[in-house]
């Protein structure tokens, strides 16, 4: 048995797998998805990190009402190395591709085709992101963070059970 706030994060990293061009969006970061994850190999590139954070929580009207901040960081080669790669056609800028990157966050997992069935969330909600750091010179990739709050109500004092 999963707790309420698993049943999302596992409904995140398995809608993380649709970000690919064949999908419709500009990159193919669904093709690796990882959870939580520090030290992942650049073999893997482009790939998606799905990482949840400490939550806050409120009793309303007998209810435990929680927001779930989850932290997306998608990871790709920009430059030279995204056409050797054969992401791109042209060399695009860390900017230009984090700029894509925040793009296909935002469509992935705020988007009106996501369709959570079952339903766990009570909504799902882009709070903000971009390129925390633009990469150094020499380096080939550029990583972009998405926060999106995740809103839910369980029974009071049971985070198995949803209201």
């Amino acid at each position: 048995m999963d707790t309420i706030r698993e049943l999302i994060i596992a409904q995140f990293v398995t809608r993380a797998a649709v970000i690919k061009k064949s999908g419709g969006y500009l990159s193919d970061c669904g093709l690796s998805v990882f959870r939580a994850d520090v030290s992942i190999p650049e073999e893997s590139v482009p790939y998606l990190v799905v990482i949840p954070q400490v939550e806050l929580t409120a009793l309303m009207n007998g209810k435990q009402f929680t927001v779930m901040p989850v932290d997306l960081v998608a990871v790709h080669y920009f430059g030279a190395k995204a056409v050797e790669m054969g992401d791109a056609t042209e060399s695009l800028s860390a900017s230009v591709w984090g700029e894509k990157l925040l793009g296909d966050l935002i469509k992935g997992f705020s988007g009106r085709d996501w369709i959570r069935l079952p339903r766990y969330d009570d909504s799902i909600h882009y709070a903000g992101g971009g390129v925390p750091q633009y990469p150094e010179d020499g380096s080939v990739t550029v990583g972009t963070l998405a926060t999106f709050n995740v809103s839910y109500y369980t029974m009071l004092g049971n985070p198995f059970a949803q209201v």
